[in-house]
Protein backbone atom coordinates (compact mmCIF):
# COMPACT_ATOMS: atom_id res chain seq x y z
CA UNK A 1 0.00 0.00 0.00
CA UNK A 2 1.30 3.45 -0.87
CA UNK A 3 1.12 6.22 1.70
CA UNK A 4 0.37 9.55 0.01
CA UNK A 5 2.19 12.83 0.55
CA UNK A 6 -1.18 14.64 0.64
CA UNK A 7 -4.88 14.12 0.00
CA UNK A 8 -8.14 16.08 0.30
CA UNK A 9 -11.06 15.82 2.73
CA UNK A 10 -13.98 18.25 2.33
CA UNK A 11 -11.76 20.43 0.17
CA UNK A 12 -9.00 20.65 2.79
CA UNK A 13 -5.55 19.40 1.84
CA UNK A 14 -4.14 17.06 4.47
CA UNK A 15 -0.38 16.58 4.29
CA UNK A 16 1.48 13.51 5.51
CA UNK A 17 4.81 14.05 7.24
CA UNK A 18 7.32 11.87 9.04
CA UNK A 19 9.04 12.70 12.32
CA UNK A 20 11.99 10.69 13.63
CA UNK A 21 11.49 12.27 17.06
CA UNK A 22 7.81 11.46 17.47
CA UNK A 23 8.33 8.37 19.62
CA UNK A 24 10.67 10.25 21.95
CA UNK A 25 8.56 13.41 22.19
CA UNK A 26 5.01 12.05 22.37
CA UNK A 27 5.53 8.31 22.99
CA UNK A 28 3.39 7.82 19.89
CA UNK A 29 3.78 6.42 16.39
CA UNK A 30 1.20 8.65 14.71
CA UNK A 31 -0.71 11.85 15.19
CA UNK A 32 -3.73 13.46 13.53
CA UNK A 33 -3.26 17.22 13.70
CA UNK A 34 -6.63 18.71 12.76
CA UNK A 35 -5.82 22.43 12.91
CA UNK A 36 -2.54 21.99 11.02
CA UNK A 37 -4.29 19.58 8.60
CA UNK A 38 -1.53 16.99 8.94
CA UNK A 39 -0.89 13.37 9.66
CA UNK A 40 2.48 12.84 11.30
CA UNK A 41 4.02 9.35 11.29
CA UNK A 42 6.97 7.79 13.07
CA UNK A 43 9.03 6.15 10.29
CA UNK A 44 11.44 3.26 10.48
CA UNK A 45 14.46 4.72 12.22
CA UNK A 46 17.53 3.80 14.25
CA UNK A 47 16.50 2.53 17.65
CA UNK A 48 12.87 1.95 16.72
CA UNK A 49 12.38 -0.61 13.97
CA UNK A 50 8.85 -0.42 12.60
CA UNK A 51 7.52 -2.66 9.85
CA UNK A 52 6.07 -1.17 6.69
CA UNK A 53 2.75 -2.80 7.60
CA UNK A 54 2.79 -1.05 10.99
CA UNK A 55 3.39 2.34 9.36
CA UNK A 56 0.59 1.71 6.85
CA UNK A 57 -1.81 0.79 9.65
CA UNK A 58 -0.80 3.91 11.59
CA UNK A 59 -1.51 6.05 8.52
CA UNK A 60 -4.99 4.53 8.15
CA UNK A 61 -5.60 4.95 11.89
CA UNK A 62 -4.83 8.68 11.68
CA UNK A 63 -6.81 8.98 8.42
CA UNK A 64 -9.82 7.48 10.22
CA UNK A 65 -9.46 10.14 12.94
CA UNK A 66 -9.45 12.87 10.27
CA UNK A 67 -12.49 11.43 8.47
CA UNK A 68 -14.49 11.16 11.70
CA UNK A 69 -13.47 14.71 12.60
CA UNK A 70 -14.76 15.97 9.24
CA UNK A 71 -18.01 14.07 9.88
CA UNK A 72 -18.29 15.77 13.32
CA UNK A 73 -18.45 12.29 14.88
CA UNK A 74 -16.44 13.37 17.92
CA UNK A 75 -17.47 10.47 20.16
CA UNK A 76 -16.37 7.96 17.52
CA UNK A 77 -13.28 10.04 16.68
CA UNK A 78 -12.11 9.76 20.29
CA UNK A 79 -12.93 6.05 20.59
CA UNK A 80 -9.47 4.55 20.09
CA UNK A 81 -10.78 0.97 20.17
CA UNK A 82 -13.17 1.70 17.29
CA UNK A 83 -10.61 3.71 15.29
CA UNK A 84 -7.90 1.07 15.69
CA UNK A 85 -10.13 -1.88 14.79
CA UNK A 86 -11.71 -0.06 11.83
CA UNK A 87 -8.31 0.99 10.46
CA UNK A 88 -6.90 -2.53 10.91
CA UNK A 89 -9.79 -4.02 8.95
CA UNK A 90 -9.49 -1.32 6.28
CA UNK A 91 -5.77 -2.04 5.98
CA UNK A 92 -6.45 -5.76 5.54
CA UNK A 93 -9.08 -5.11 2.86
CA UNK A 94 -6.90 -2.64 0.92
CA UNK A 95 -3.76 -4.77 1.01
CA UNK A 96 -5.43 -8.08 0.07
CA UNK A 97 -7.63 -6.90 -2.84
CA UNK A 98 -7.20 -9.02 -5.95
CA UNK A 99 -7.60 -7.12 -9.21
CA UNK A 100 -7.02 -10.07 -11.54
Amino acid sequence: MKIPKKFKLHGHTITVEYSNDMRDEDDAVGKASYRAQKIILQPICVGYNRTRTSIEHTFLHELTHHILNEMAEHDMMNNEKFVDLFSALLHQALTTMDYK
